[in-house]
């Protein structure tokens, strides 16, 4: 999630920044450096955009564990401001040559990704049970294209630490 993220004009290639919402340990998270393949692409180049809401201490984690917001009101917030588009600091990396500017992901394009049962509660892969996933999707004003998993070689797993029925 931090390879794409609406929350910060914040820019760099690196992919070894620390984590920008809790967790500065974790040296591990990028700023929005995906954004550049949006800004450089031609507009009807992707056909769809996953944000991983599964990245090691996500700011979606952080949203949903520290700040306490209830998931159907952050996946609105985060739907909306992909939607939207935010403006990205590229002049921060002055060898693409790209000035700074805008990107935006149509909601008919984006993807929110997952963590199926290798992820447990309260770890640092944020894990979201289904039946809560189901109940903030309903009620989603606007809704993403979809919703993709990591990975699928776990299909069919309980939840790490036991908490529950096979995930499929």
């Amino acid at each position: 999630q931090s390879y794409l993220d609406a929350s910060t004009d914040e820019f760099s290639l690196s992919l070894a920044l620390p984590a920008r919402c809790w967790h500065a340990e974790f040296a591990y998270a990028g700023r929005n450096a995906y954004a550049a393949l949006l800004a450089l692409a031609p507009p009807d180049t992707f056909d769809f955009v996953s944000l991983q809401l599964y990245e090691s201490w996500s700011r979606a984690g952080c949203m949903l564990s520290r700040h306490r917001l209830p998931l159907g009101a952050y996946l609105a917030l985060l739907v909306g401001e992909m939607r939207r588009g935010w403006r990205v600091g590229f002049d921060r990396e002055p060898s693409l040559g790209l000035r700074n500017r805008s990107v935006a992901v149509p909601a008919d394009r984006l993807l929110l990704g997952l963590a199926n049962g290798w992820a447990g509660e309260g770890g640092k892969a944020l894990f979201l049970p289904p039946a809560e996933v189901g109940r903030a999707w309903a009620a989603l004003p606007v809704r993403p294209r979809g919703l993709m998993f990591w990975d699928i070689a776990d299909e069919g797993r309980a939840p790490a630490g036991g908490g529950g029925p096979p995930l499929f």
